[in-house]
């Protein structure tokens, strides 16, 4: 349980990791870029704070979310490093995905060449089978409904997964 801390000139930190640039914003707070002091490799880092969470009524969907992505392995969805709990927050460091987002390229490329295209839905199709797979075996214990979101990320592992009870959206 390691709360970011300011040391002198330096850059915040948490734990191990030195925290940059802010990302974008979630529904529970902001996601910045870091490098792990150690390894000097780039991650991404999910600050959540607890009361947004709590107000929300989301805590246990926030701890499926988390057990999900822990065991979930693929390279076109962005992979959960660690979890770190403090009282305040919830920070997950995740892949950092250097590229951005899909869309933003998309919409800057004004339009993609039919290759790209098709290697951009081969790449969201195995990260949806992959998932598909886990929930699946998820769903045998406990039934969950999936909706699926664009995020921060340069291929298509910038899926986010919404794991709930019930199901937000009506199809």
């Amino acid at each position: 349980d390691l709360p970011p801390v300011r040391t002198g000139l330096t850059a915040p930190r948490l734990g191990l990791y030195e925290i940059g640039k802010t990302l974008g914003m979630g529904a529970f707070g902001k996601v910045k870029f870091a490098t792990h002091t150690t390894l000097g490799m780039p991650v991404a880092i999910k600050a959540m704070q607890r009361k947004r969470i709590e107000k929300q009524n989301m805590s246990a969907k926030v701890h499926r979310e988390i057990n999900f992505l822990r065991k979930c392995n693929h390279p076109n969805v962005i992979r959960l490093y660690e979890a770190i709990s403090t009282p305040a927050d919830i920070f997950l460091v995740t892949e950092f995905v250097s590229r951005g987002e899909l869309f933003d390229h998309i919409v800057a490329a004004r339009r993609v060449k039919e290759a790209e295209a098709c290697r951009f839905f081969h790449q969201i199709l195995a990260g949806v089978e992959k998932l598909h797979q886990e929930i699946s075996m998820m769903a045998k214990q406990d039934p969950l409904f999936m909706d699926f979101t664009w995020g921060a990320g340069g291929t298509t592992s910038d899926l986010t997964l919404d794991l709930s009870k019930e199901s937000q959206t009506k199809h």
